[in-house]
């Protein structure tokens, strides 16, 4: 029968089982349970590492995601900033020699169309 330190009951017993039988089969079972638990804790455990793992590897994503963004508009910039000094030098060659820059133009036109006219 169950005892007040919490072990179950004992399996009636049947015929011809003797009562160390009995004890070894109530010791099964409360293996059973305690091996029951250790595989629902390890599973948890599993699952919690997963999910630990899985958060660590987005946490990574999203971190050269956002270098990968920085270096981008950094890249951005440079080409901005080029293009205004690019644009800037065009415009001061025009001024310093507006005759030039106008044959430079009307040379690149006929070129240009030169070469769209021969399809």
């Amino acid at each position: 029968m169950a005892d007040d330190a919490g072990e179950q009951p004992r399996a009636p017993q049947s015929a011809g089982q003797t009562p160390e039988s009995a004890a070894a089969i109530d010791r099964l079972k409360a293996d059973l349970r305690s091996l029951r638990s250790d595989l629902e804790a390890a599973a948890r455990a599993v699952n919690q590492l997963g999910n630990t793992a899985a958060q660590e590897a987005m946490s990574q994503a999203q971190a050269q995601m956002e270098d990968v963004s920085a270096r981008l508009e950094e890249l951005l910039a440079n080409a901005e900033e080029y293009g205004n000094r690019s644009l800037e030098a065009i415009r001061e060659h025009v001024q310093e020699r507006p005759f030039q820059s106008l044959l430079i133009a009307m040379a690149t036109g006929f070129a240009l169309a030169h070469l769209f006219s021969r399809r």
